[in-house]
This record gives C-alpha cells, structure tokens and sequence, in this order.
C-alpha cells in the first residue's frame, strides 16, 4: 500500500519517474485501470481490512478537531467496531504468517491495534503521519505532536535517523526471512509512509531530479495524459479534461513561486524513485527464499494524489512551521516540511476531475498492479470497475478461509465486498454486473455508481440538491452535470443513496 500515489505516477501507467522493479511487476502481471478505493486513506485502509463499510467498521470519520461531535457515535468510533472481522484473522485461523510494517491509520486504542486484528508480528506507525526520519508528528490535534508506534502492540520508540521506507522493508524483510525457515504460507503488508508528504528523500535522491519539471504542471499534466494512452490505460480517444480552479495556471505565477514549486516536484519524484528501488530489494528477498514464483503480489494506492500544501495551511501550517524550515536551500532535509500542491496533484490523476479528499474519479482512481495470479495475461491492462472491498473477500478465497456470521456468538456484519478472483484467473470478463451498487460517504464526500452513471456530492452530502450526475462511459472526467437531461437516472440513483445511508447508519451531526 503507497500513500498518495497519482494515477500516473508509474512508469507502467505512462509516468516519467523511473519506477522498474514496479513495472516488472506490472510486465509479469495486471495492470487494473479500473481499480477505485476511497478518497482518504483511513477509510480505504479500514475497507482493505474488513470487506466492509467504513461507517461499519466505526471508522466513519477520520476524527480531528473539526468533527468532535461524532466522536463516540456508532459507527464513528474510528477503531474497529464489533460488527466487522479483520481478514488477517481469518488468515492467521487458516495457518498463514501474518505480518505488518508501515503505516496503520486505523486506531489508537488495543483492540485496533494490528496485534489484535490478525497480525503476529508488527511494526507500525499509530497516526497518520510523522517525519521519515524520527517520531515529529503532524501537530493537527494538539496529542499528536508526536507520533506513536507499536511493536507487535507494545509501545516503542522510532530509530531516530533511520529513514522510513528503509525501515520498513528492513522489518519486512526480517518477518519474510523468518517465516521463510517454518515455511508457512504468509500475508505480509508493507503500508509505505511514501511518497507522501513531508518529501524527504534520502541525500542521495535529494538533487537527482534537478531540472526536470521546469515546464511546470500544466505541461507534465499533457504528458502524462499522453503517457496513459500510450500504455493502454486510458483509451486513444479520451480527451483531457479541463483543469479544476482550485490553483493558478503554471504561467501566471511568479518566478519564485515556479522555482519552489518545481522543487517540491522534484522531491516527489526522488521519494518515488526511492521507494521502488525498496521494492525491488523485496523482490530480491523473495527471490533468494525461491518464493517468488509462488507469491501474489498486489500494488495500489490509499487515494488519488494529494494536494495538501501543508507549510501554509491554516490550521496545520501553524505547528509545521514552528518545527521546520521551508527555505529553498533546505527543501528536501529533515528539518523541512515539503509537500507538493494541487497543481501537480492534478497532473498526476491527468484523466480525472479533482484528487484526494475528493468523491470525483480523482480522489478514488488508484494505479493497482496485481502480479503472480496463474492464468492471468501477462502485461495485460484491464479497465473493469471493481472496489477495494473486494480484497478482503479475494484474499480469503485465495486462502481457502470463510467469513463469520457470528463471533463468540455475537453476529457480525456480511462483507459488502465480493471476491474478483475469477475475474484476476482471466475465467469471467466483468467483476461486477452493471446494475450492482457502489456507494460511499466520508466528511461530506459521497458518490453513488451503478453502472457507468455516477452520482457526485462534493462535500455537502447532507444535501440532496447538491448532487450532480455523471455518465463516466461518456464523460470519465466528470466535467458535465446531466442531472437535468436524466431526471429519471438521478432519481434512481437518489434512492439508492438513501437506502445505502441507512443501511450503514450515516449521520450528518454539523449540520
């Protein structure tokens, strides 16, 4: 799992990065241009773990400040409710090794803790962030100054000056290398802190991109869209669509704000570079135990690219720059605080309208590799519709495990995912048929699909005029409402919004 990875980041999906030990991946596999997960990668993570909804399995919201209100409401704990089960725990009952290194994002009490949800051995980060080299946290609550990790559920203290992406595959590597001598069948997840803010790549990486986007984002946004087609993920036909108003167009900004700006994406692009180059040691690891061959290796991102500029935000720029330093010298180091902005967060979801934090395509479209499936197509692009609640329930008939109706005699909620496995063999052409419902709320954001028709409401849920309707087959970047042209459709899709609010009991309490 990589952390606000663009849709077109990878050089398999038309990106300029050098990314090659994820496009051997890609070459050996399945590319999924099809693939949607939520708009914040909290909710995606919850989804991944359970199958389920994110108001069932209490992670409703991601609390901070601004959502006190829904703090203690069912399905808004933001840890784990007693209506899901984790599919780890299924594995672990069916004799698999189970391990976790990276991020977690899913509760800060025990029962959420990886140790509890099916995990034998653990090393992750509790929040949602904290600089790659020590245990600064992000400052948004006032609590999370620092951030927290656990050691297979114990309390423990990063290894200041120890970069993050490094570590992680070095514990991963560890847990793989130690299953590897009891010869278990295994599910290990590596949830990357990368190529997500703060950008602080390794001094090596730090000037290795120097010079390469000073046509700025507007440019690398037609790259990219071309960069798409050319791999087959977008069609040859699809035209780009505008650009959202959300930020200045490249050439009406002023030098310094380019300079700067191009920095940043230099600094993503080096992050990038880095953590494939972790992936391929991977790989290798695999490899050298002879288990490659016999692995299945899934790729994706939490959401679409993110277009926080967090130095100067109002509320988190506050802590992050009282604890850094932005000056152009310093962009890059530790002791600086980059992210890179909604005008390269566009160019990275190209095909789409908006980015993380968003309903649109743009905060849902992840690039997802699937590799090692038999009798799939090698090097193959597949563009079907399918969610990340369907892996849990894959993953389980992969390893021959069942989900509970009940746990200790209490009932637990059925998987709204279903599996794609028939569909990842090659033996079905569609994962799901066009009149199956797809629906998802978080923090306003809500969209509801059925078939190509997708109904969008950026932000104002509670209000049912604000959704707008979109026909993706036609329309992939969301740009025209027909919402007056398709009354009928709209109205259809309406009541299907409101069946699937009170089956996963939503609440708008702000308003």
């Amino acid at each position: 799992m990589l952390d606000d990875l663009g849709y077109s980041d990878l050089g398999s999906f038309g990106g300029e990065i050098p990314t090659p030990n994820l496009d051997s991946l890609a070459s050996r596999g399945v590319r999924y241009a099809g693939f949607r997960v939520a708009p914040i990668g909290g909710v995606t993570r919850a989804m991944l773990m359970t199958g389920n909804d994110n108001h069932i399995s209490g992670h409703g919201r991601v609390l901070n400040p601004l959502h006190e209100a829904y703090r203690g409401m069912p399905g808004y704990e933001y840890e784990f409710s007693d209506q899901v089960v984790s599919f780890p725990k299924l594995l672990q009952e069916s004799g698999y090794y189970t391990c976790i290194a990276g991020k977690w994002h899913l509760g800060m009490e025990v029962q959420s803790n990886p140790k509890r949800q099916g995990f034998e051995d653990s090393w992750v980060l509790l929040e949602e962030i904290s600089n790659q080299y020590n245990n600064v946290g992000l400052g948004l609550y006032g609590s999370d100054t620092t951030s927290h990790f656990t050691n297979n559920g114990r309390n423990i203290p990063y290894p200041e000056g120890t970069y993050s992406t490094d570590f992680y595959t070095d514990q991963t590597i560890s847990y793989l290398d130690k299953n590897a001598k009891e010869s278990r069948p295994f599910f290990a997840m590596v949830s990357y802190t990368a190529p997500r803010w703060p950008l602080q790549p390794p001094l090596e990486y730090r000037n290795k991109y120097k010079g390469f986007y000073d046509e700025g984002y507007d440019v690398l946004r037609q790259k990219r869209f071309q960069g798409l087609k050319n791999k087959g993920i977008i069609p040859a036909n699809q035209v780009v669509p505008l650009p959202m108003n959300t930020f200045k167009r490249w050439n009406n900004l002023f030098f310094e704000e380019q300079r700067r700006d191009t920095r940043e994406m230099e600094l993503y692009a080096a992050v990038l570079d880095h953590l494939d180059d972790n992936i391929g040691r991977l790989i290798q690891t695999l490899r050298e135990s002879g288990l490659y061959d016999n692995t299945i290796i899934v790729v994706a991102s939490d959401n679409g690219a993110g277009p926080e500029n967090v130095f100067e935000h109002p509320v988190l720029g506050r802590y992050i720059r009282a604890q850094y330093d932005n000056r152009y010298e310093d962009m890059g180091l530790m002791t600086s605080f980059v992210s890179y902005g909604n005008g390269w967060a566009q160019a990275a979801m190209a095909p789409f309208n908006g980015y993380k934090g968003q309903a649109y395509e743009g905060g849902l479209a992840s690039p997802m590799i699937v590799s090692g499936i038999p009798g799939s197509a090698k090097g193959s692009v597949k563009s079907e519709h399918f969610t990340v609640l369907d892996l849990a329930p894959t993953f389980l008939e992969i390893a021959g495990a069942s989900y509970p109706a009940e746990v200790d005699g209490n009932p637990v909620a059925p998987l709204r995912g279903k599996s794609v496995l028939s569909y990842w063999k090659g033996e079905q052409n569609i994962p799901h048929t066009a009149e199956e419902v797809f629906a998802l709320e978080h923090r306003g954001q809500a969209y509801v699909r059925k078939g190509n028709w997708k109904l969008v409401n950026s932000g104002g849920a509670h209000d049912k005029t604000r959704f707008r309707l979109f026909n993706l087959a036609t329309d992939p970047g969301e740009r025209v409402d027909l919402s007056l042209q398709n009354p009928t459709k709209r109205d259809e899709l309406l009541a299907e919004w409101d069946k699937y609010k009170a089956e996963v009991g939503i609440r708008f309490v702000e308003q």
